[in-house]
């Protein structure tokens, strides 16, 4: 069996349209001063991309996270793995990491990396069809539901937030 070489998981190029929102804020803010808006009404329509951008990511990663941890439930495999080796986390994530290794079901040896109680032996629950999505132990329905909760929360106080900086873009519109 002979496996390619997957595409980069780096950082992706920033899109060649970047610049549009950009000129639409801009062109927004002159057009509220230009019509005799008040500051707060310009202010508001120049800070909410500051809101809604981490709203946005915050929502959108935790979809990810729910989406990978559906796959994993509805088509995840389990392998038992063995601690290989232990390390020490520094800076703002401290504490002990483990390196456990395990055979998937192609028979390739792959690792995990992360928290886990440094037991011995563990149970590796992943996704055959992307490897690199892996869990220890076979429980995701407890992460699903806490990942959903996280991103919905954050991105609605977010979207509340940006909602109240929006008011007065709202209330100048109207007249």
């Amino acid at each position: 069996m002979r496996e390619e070489p997957r595409g980069s998981r780096g950082r992706r190029p920033w899109p060649r349209w970047w610049w549009v929102p950009l000129v639409c804020s801009a062109g927004g803010a002159v057009g509220l001063g230009a019509g005799g808006a008040g500051g707060g009404a310009v202010l508001g329509w120049l800070a909410c991309p500051l809101l809604l951008g981490p709203a946005a990511v915050a929502v959108l990663g935790g979809a990810e996270l729910v989406r990978q941890g559906w796959a994993l439930r509805a088509r995840g495999a389990v392998a038992p793995a063995r601690l290989v080796r232990t390390y020490a986390l520094h800076g703002e994530d401290t504490g002990e990491g483990c390196v456990y290794v395990y055979v998937d079901d192609r028979g390739l040896a792959r690792e995990w990396r992360g928290r886990a109680g440094a037991a011995e032996q563990v149970e590796i629950l992943y996704d055959p069809e992307d490897p690199e999505v892996a869990r220890p132990g076979r429980s995701t329905t407890a992460r699903l539901t806490g990942t959903g909760a996280l991103a919905l929360g954050v991105g609605g106080l977010l979207l509340f937030l940006a909602a109240m900086v929006l008011a007065p873009v709202v209330r100048a519109l109207r007249g």
